[in-house]
């Protein structure tokens, strides 16, 4: 699931990363995955 400005690493575009960013859209994706997947 590569989406348009949000370039993770390939490693982090599981379901747990985009479900953490989804509804914290206003966050950079790249900078706070750590912490909605601990």
């Amino acid at each position: 699931m590569r989406k348009k400005g949000l370039v993770p690493s390939p490693g982090r575009t599981g379901g747990h990363d985009w479900e953490g960013f989804v509804p914290n859209g206003s966050l950079p994706f790249s900078i706070n995955p750590e912490p909605k997947q601990a």
